[in-house]
């Protein structure tokens, strides 16, 4: 019973990482774990118009040694009942994932997936390329704490009835504290810390981020007159969150999904966001659409889906809020120190050499007798320090900012 359970509880959190985003690793208490049996999870979705993205991933049990459960040495390819072989998936070190190039599949045709892996080869159930409907908006909601993403779409009365979401985020921000100064204000720092910062020009100031989305997000008009779906809850970012203190985007991905895919993510959705949901045993022996050719007594997970997709992308920008401001602040942009002489500046950055990062920031210009210097950290300056945080500016970004 130990040897099933371990299984289960790896499993179920597998399968939900898998779901829209790339796997993370689940440690089982290392009584539980005895004898365990690693399988195969296989996750993807075959985009039409688009490059396909498939997850490989073991099942690992928590006393494992191994820093990631993620399958880096199969062959994946992409076929067609008509003959079609795509050539094979590269595999994408960033994102832990296989791409394969999609763009020319045909609608005539059924599409599954071929891994091959260990010796063993898996295939996916051949099935339709669904169409998904054109998003017909994304909209924004302003509360006092938070703003709120919905996506509306109205799809005709044959088109499918199941549809499901991702989404990736993109937002700039901005250092707290400009160094240039001005007039009044002159900045004092390591030169050989910020060698490019000039007057007119401080390429430390602005930085991005991007993050994509991790839950599953499904709905169903199948019980419903009309095959509409509004207004539909996405994503909800908090007044505190950074996401939302200058400009943000959001690319809304959507997905058609047959009968049988809409339940197993509806499953897999429901068991956990229920209480204990994590950890029941149940949905192991719930099975996907992919079998292992080689061995059929072999036991694989996951699901492959089949679609086009239909995108839209929308900003939001912090001063189009009408009672929303943000109130995003960085813990650690608290002013440091206050001097009252010049002489005092090398002090201030002697426990810090050779490496300070740190900014005097004067409010007399000749710094001889203002009692109001304050020295900022590094994260209060320089926005390459934030997390996650890179200069490289999205090539869709609606400003030129550096």
């Amino acid at each position: 019973m130990k040897n099933r359970f371990a299984k289960h509880l790896v499993l179920l959190f597998c399968l939900t990482m898998v779901a829209l985003s790339c796997v993370d690793e689940y440690t089982i208490p290392e009584e539980t774990a005895i004898e365990y049996e690693t399988e195969i999870v296989i996750e993807g979705r075959i985009l039409a118009g688009e490059e396909s993205v498939i997850h490989l991933s073991y099942t690992t049990p928590i006393n494992s040694e191994e820093e990631t459960t993620d399958i880096l040495n199969a062959q994946v390819y992409v076929i067609g009942q008509n003959g079609y072989r795509s050539e094979a998936a590269k595999f994408n070190i960033e994102d832990d994932c296989y791409i394969i190039d999609t763009r020319t599949l045909e609608n005539n045709t059924l599409y599954a997936v071929e891994v091959t892996v260990d010796g063993d080869t898996y295939q996916s159930d051949f099935q339709p390329l669904l169409t998904s409907p054109e998003i017909d908006e994304v909209t924004w909601q302003e509360n006092e704490s938070s703003v709120s993403i919905y996506v509306t779409t109205l799809a005709e009365e044959d088109d499918p009835r199941h549809f499901m979401w991702a989404f990736d985020e993109d937002w700039e921000f901005h250092a707290e504290v400009d160094m240039r100064g001005n007039d009044e204000i002159k900045p004092i720092y390591v030169k050989e810390h910020y060698p490019d910062l000039t007057k007119t020009r401080n390429p430390y100031l602005y930085c991005w981020m991007h993050d994509v989305s991790r839950n599953i997000h499904l709905h169903s008009t199948a019980s419903l007159s009309e095959n509409l779906v509004k207004n539909v809850k996405l994503h909800e970012i908090s007044i505190e969150d950074i996401r939302i203190s200058y400009i943000y985007s959001i690319l809304v991905k959507q997905w058609s999904l047959t009968d049988e895919a809409y339940s197993y993510y509806n499953t897999l959705k429901r068991y956990t966001e229920e209480s204990g949901g994590l950890f029941t045993p149940v949905l192991s022996d719930y099975q996907g659409n992919i079998r292992c050719l080689s061995n059929p007594n072999k036991r694989v997970h996951g699901w492959v889906l089949a679609s086009s997709v239909t995108t839209k992308r929308i900003f939001i920008y912090e001063e189009n809020f009408e009672h929303l401001r943000s109130q995003y602040s960085n813990p650690l942009c608290i002013a440091k120190h206050r001097s009252a002489h010049k002489d005092e500046f090398n002090a201030i950055l002697t426990p810090y050499p050779p490496l300070s990062p740190w900014v005097i920031m004067a409010v007399d210009a000749n710094w001889q007798n203002d009692p109001n210097a304050i020295v900022y950290n590094w994260f209060c300056v320089d926005c390459r320090y934030t997390t996650g945080a890179t200069k490289k500016r999205p090539d869709f970004w609606p400003n030129d900012h550096e």
